[in-house]
């Protein structure tokens, strides 16, 4: 049956079923896809099948291009969405040819894997309802036994604690293909519940991804990254760069703590020496310029004015240091003197040490370190000496 409505004989729409009964429509006037529901309906649900239909060719091409990798795969939500499209596709074979093989074998690894994400989900649940089992059950014999009843819960409680951890830990690494920030929201969760090897194992894995993918950046074209250091507590971390700035992160996060602190911006330009104070109340640098600098991490504003600690015409600080107690700062100089520094009151203490006065490689210091009990300091010189000196006489 043809049946032509108006006066526009050139427009024409098959309804979904009009290959099998015979019936197709000729649109004669635009008017009738304003005025027919049933009409719009048609063509709107057409139009979205064959979108999803090409979405689906598409994004399989796609996937068996890239060596199959489930990454590509749909997840889920949006493979619920195609398998009711694909049921009409099957429906209507005369509208849809049947999908290629390509596109089957993507729909059908889409599938497995959100089987096996459902199967492990559920095992998941699993092993947690049987922890809470284990336990209730350690809390019952904690108070049938009193005598033990504080050693018991706590170990209880600690073996929960650890169990917990380590689910989290493995659910973090699960989802970090699919959600990086809730792999690392996961890991550091593991860690503060229990500080399992596990969990360190994780956490250490994804900040050291974290870096390569650039959250904690370098400055290549300036001259990148030339030193760091961890803040006593480990809340903090420090980076020198080239460009004579040096930036805090929250090596948990990932994120910059506060401004970058202008620790050389000069035209010598570059940070190498950095050391943060045994209370972590104060961050030393040293610079290419020669300067000491003193600043306050929590506030990143600096302490008293710049040191001179080597400005001579060839100088620079390579290297500074805490004493353990806090009291003494050391600095490396190119021009191969280490000098010590009042902590408190930022004035030299007694002479420059003569740590590195041979002309072969430059006779500068390269290193200084303070042994633990602060009573014997190490140099390291450009001419392959250490030597050893008391910091108290010089």
């Amino acid at each position: 049956m043809h049946v032509q409505v108006g006066d526009r004989p050139g427009d024409q729409c098959e309804h979904p079923d009009a290959a099998h009964s015979g019936l197709s429509v000729e649109i004669a006037h635009d008017a009738l896809l304003q005025a027919w529901k049933q009409l719009r309906d048609w063509l709107a649900d057409d139009q979205l099948d064959r979108a999803l239909y090409s979405q689906v060719v598409a994004d399989a091409d796609t996937w068996d291009s890239s060596g199959r990798d489930p990454a590509y795969l749909y997840r889920p939500g949006r493979l619920a969405t195609i398998d009711v499209a694909a049921a009409r596709w099957h429906a209507g074979p005369a509208r849809y040819p049947p999908l290629p093989a390509s596109s089957e074998a993507f729909l059908g690894a889409a599938h497995h894997v959100a089987r096996r994400a459902t199967r492990w989900r559920r095992s998941v649940i699993a092993g947690l309802l049987a922890l809470t089992v284990i336990a209730v059950s350690a809390a019952g014999v904690a108070v049938r036994d009193a005598a033990n009843a504080s050693r018991q819960a706590a170990n209880a409680s600690r073996q929960h604690a650890i169990a917990l951890s380590r689910q989290l830990a493995a659910e973090s690494l699960a989802a970090e293909s699919a959600n990086p920030l809730t792999a690392r929201r996961l890991a550091v969760a593991a860690w503060r519940i229990f500080p399992t090897d596990q969990a360190g194992s994780v956490l250490a894995r994804l900040l050291m991804e974290q870096q390569q993918g650039g959250i904690l950046p370098g400055n290549p074209s300036n001259g990148g990254v030339n030193t760091v250091a961890f803040s006593p507590d480990r809340h903090l971390l420090a980076a020198a760069y080239g460009d004579g700035y040096v930036r805090l992160w929250n090596p948990v996060t990932g994120q910059a703590a506060g401004s970058p602190l202008p620790a050389d911006t000069g035209l010598e330009g570059g940070v190498y020496g950095l050391a943060f104070s045994p209370d972590g109340k104060l961050l030393a640098t040293g610079d290419a310029a020669g300067y000491l600098r003193l600043w306050n991490p929590a506030t990143g504003q600096a302490v008293g004015a710049p040191l001179p600690a080597d400005t001579s015409p060839v100088g620079g600080v390579n290297a500074v240091v805490f004493s353990p107690d806090g009291k003494l700062l050391a600095t490396a100089g190119v021009d191969g003197t280490v000098r010590l520094w009042d902590s408190a009151t930022h004035r030299a203490v007694g002479a420059p040490l003569l740590a590195g006065t041979s002309l072969r490689g430059g006779g500068g210091v390269n290193g200084v370190a303070f042994s633990p009990d602060g009573k014997l300091l190490a140099t390291a010189d450009a001419a392959g000496y250490v030597r050893l000196w008391n910091p108290a006489t010089g």
